[in-house]
């Protein structure tokens, strides 16, 4: 029995973390950071993308698809800026206003150490955690000297390599990462599914998909930990899309100093250029042959983001509480034919300044209460210099113009655990998570033709609210462990999307009433002493209250089922693995969102350790399906009326050495 104990936990580490601290109430705490995801785990997928990889190892995340290898990520049916992704528990945020560099295109699987996610309401460190956090915890020095390297070879070209080299404290990194367009389940490219003037030019149909290279370096001087990362990435494709990216570069740094046990100081500054056009499609031919002009490409977009940010926290006994002030600038430029769209994203400075304390109270060894409280000051400015012709978007639109928001706002959690039993414990939230709108939802201004919509801000949103109640069980019972979860969010003035008619058509945002509600449910079986079975559902529904055509909010997953199968014996490990989701039907037909169709994909894997060799060969997509992610949904002014299909048969192989 002691020997399945043992298996048991080294098998399990990264789904059982949470399960363990609630199941054992003397191990809750204040901090309660749980790690989801370890490194044991991420070298066995093929996956460089984190979406893709928590998609498969977390049952309420789901994705949706633009490009080759990028994924946006959901949580709960929150997706974008709804969901706070934290790097080490430092922000960043992408430029492009179309999501082409949301905050997973900024960490390869080859550089995460594990993954941590929180549920909204009980995240009150870090402002805007609405629908929930996802904290990427990359790989630190060890040390010791030591020297790693990790290539992942793959189907359509796919060839991700990175080494690491470890003195003592100090680690240095570099990773490079390529591909040629996939090929989906009816033997189609990727770029052969746009068509009409926003195809791919021939030439340019089987060019890498995407090209990247990032370079870190870490180090600890003694109560001093730096890290800083430079990323230059080209040419990544997004059919999706009007337009790919051709050039992405990105600057970050963070410091974290430990004066004394009880303090922590964090300070960080990341920043990103972003520049995309139509300049491999169709469309760009008459604007690079000389017809209308030799500039080479009809539209494009050249942004640029930035963000620094100091957080101190201290603790005292049992209580925690801390200040975070960080600024976020956004500048986009556009043009589009003859149309100079300058101020896309106007310059916009968005200050934010917030202040939490958070705390545990034991009632006895089978009862605690955790709570949180955070005070939040936020302001976003557009810049007037940066306009040019579109400063009175606003007023075309809503008949009056408006360059700066501001608010106070208050976000807060109680939470109750209870050891009902030595193999149940169950844990009841209520709280409020409250969210900023963001610089484009705010002041966006991009002009069109008159046949093609708008895409303006709406600079009188509220904050959205995120009234939520939540309730959790955690069973131990012998070689099984069971975790489940029910939701039930009651969002106010809920930021969505919405479509304006005069004096032409638009795309804007708007404050609605709406709920969202679901459940999940992860368990884990050792069926004897060398395979085990994990099984996660997640369900959830996501409804509007106010008037309207349709009752369905867009972009709300369905149903989704996973099956593993896990044999480990020695040194070698097999894996079978099985992904269902169910039809998505429930749809917002007012914003054009369409059903699709539901799908199962099987995957299989084997993975041989000795010493310092690990090596595994895989196959994702076994029986070739060919199928749309459910989140693939046809958001205007950018899309070119296309839904991107997944991969299809992809085989690869990781091999990671260790000196």
């Amino acid at each position: 029995m002691a020997k399945k104990s043992l298996i048991f936990t080294v098998l399990f580490p990264f789904s059982f973390s949470i399960a363990q601290e609630h199941v054992k109430a003397e191990k809750i705490s204040v901090k309660e950071e749980k790690v989801h995801v370890y490194p044991e785990e991420i070298n066995k997928e093929k996956d460089i993308d984190l979406g893709s990889l928590l998609f498969k190892n977390i049952p309420e995340i789901n994705i949706g698809r633009k490009g080759v290898f990028i994924t946006d990520i959901f949580l709960y049916g929150f997706g974008r800026e709804k969901v706070n992704v934290l790097f080490d528990d430092s922000r960043i945020y992408g430029a492009c206003p179309s999501g082409m560099d949301l905050p997973p295109f900024f960490t390869r699987s080859y550089d995460i150490q594990g993954i941590q996610i929180i549920n909204g309401i009980e995240d009150i460190e870090n402002q805007g955690s609405f629908g929930g956090r996802i904290n990427i915890m990359t790989k630190k020095p060890q040390g010791k000297t030591g020297f790693r390297l990790n290539t992942n070879k793959g189907s359509y070209g796919l060839n991700s390599t990175g080494f690491d080299f470890n003195l003592n404290n100090t680690l240095f990194s570099f990773i490079s990462e390529y591909a040629k367009p996939y090929r989906t389940g009816e033997g189609k490219k990727i770029t052969e599914y746009p068509t009409g003037m926003f195809a791919y030019q021939n030439k340019y149909k089987n060019k890498k998909a995407f090209d990247l290279k990032q370079t870190s370096f870490k180090t600890q001087i003694e109560k001093l930990y730096f890290e800083g990362y430079y990323m230059n990435a080209n040419s990544i494709l997004y059919p999706y899309l009007l337009m790919d990216s051709t050039k992405d570069e990105s600057f970050r740094f963070y410091i974290n100093y430990k004066p004394v046990k009880s303090i922590d100081l964090k300070t960080y500054y990341s920043y990103m250029k972003h520049d995309m056009s139509d300049r491999y499609r169709k469309s760009a031919i008459d604007w690079t042959n000389g017809v209308k002009s030799t500039r080479g490409y009809m539209m494009r977009t050249l942004a640029v983001s930035r963000v620094y940010g100091v957080k101190i926290t201290g603790m005292l006994s049992s209580i925690k509480a801390g200040v975070e002030f960080y600024k976020r600038y956004w500048n986009a430029d556009n043009v589009l034919m003859m149309i100079k769209n300058d101020g896309m994203i106007p310059g916009v400075n968005m200050f934010n300044a917030g202040f939490f304390i958070k705390g545990k109270e034991d009632v006895n060894k089978n009862l605690s209460f955790l709570y949180g409280v955070r005070i939040d000051h936020t302001n976003s400015k557009a810049d007037l210099n940066a306009f040019k012709d579109n400063k009175n978007l606003y007023m075309l639109y809503y008949g009056k113009n408006k360059f700066y928001a501001e608010k106070n706002y208050f976000s807060g959690f109680v939470s109750l655990i209870t050891k009902i039993s030595s193999k149940l414990a169950a844990k009841i939230t209520l709280g409020q998570q409250t969210r900023f709108p963001n610089p484009q939802e705010l002041f966006i201004a991009l002009k069109r033709p008159p046949s093609k919509p708008d895409w303006v801000g709406n600079p009188w949103l509220k904050p959205e609210k995120n009234r939520e109640i939540s309730i959790e069980a955690d069973t131990n019972i012998k070689y099984s462990k069971i975790k489940i979860r029910a939701f039930y969010s009651d969002l106010k003035d809920y930021i969505y999307l919405t479509k304006l008619t005069s004096p032409k058509k638009a795309l804007s945002y708007e404050n609605i009433d709406a709920y969202m509600y679901g459940i999940s449910l992860n368990t884990f079986l050792l069926i004897n002493e060398y395979l085990y079975s994990n099984i996660g559902i997640s369900y959830q529904r996501g409804r509007k209250k106010s008037d309207s055509i349709d009752k369905d909010l867009a972009e709300i997953p369905p149903a989704k089922v996973f099956l593993k199968l896990v044999y480990e014996k020695d040194s070698y490990s097999l894996k079978l693995e099985d992904i269902y989701s169910f039809s998505q039907e429930k749809v917002d037909s007012f914003l054009n969102e369409q059903p699709t169709d539901s799908w199962n994909v099987v995957n299989v894997s084997g993975t041989y350790r000795a010493n310092n060799l690990e090596f595994t060969v895989g196959i994702d997509n076994l029986f070739d399906k060919f199928y749309y992610s459910h989140l693939s949904y046809l958001r205007n002014p950018f899309m070119t009326g296309t839904k991107v299909p997944e991969p299809g048969r992809f085989l690869y192989a990781r091999v990671s050495l260790t000196f």
